[in-house]
C-alpha cells in the first residue's frame, strides 16, 4: 500500500533538492559570466594602453 504523506514528503525533498541544485548552477554560472566579462575588458583596456575602450566592446 502507498503512504501518500510518504510520498508527499519524497516529493518536497526532492523539489528542495532540486531547488538547492538550481541555485548553485545559477551562482555558478553568474560567477563564470562575470570573469569573462572581466577578462574581455581587461584584454581591450590593455589593447587601448588604458586609454577608453569600453566603446568598442
Amino acid at each position: 500500500m502507498h503512504d501518500r504523506n510518504t510520498s508527499d514528503l519524497g516529493m518536497e525533498d526532492l523539489r528542495q533538492r532540486i531547488l538547492a541544485a538550481t541555485d548553485e548552477m545559477k551562482r555558478t554560472l553568474s560567477t563564470k559570466v562575470t570573469v569573462t566579462q572581466l577578462r574581455r575588458k581587461l584584454r581591450a583596456c590593455i589593447r587601448n594602453n588604458g586609454r577608453q575602450f569600453e566603446q568598442d566592446l
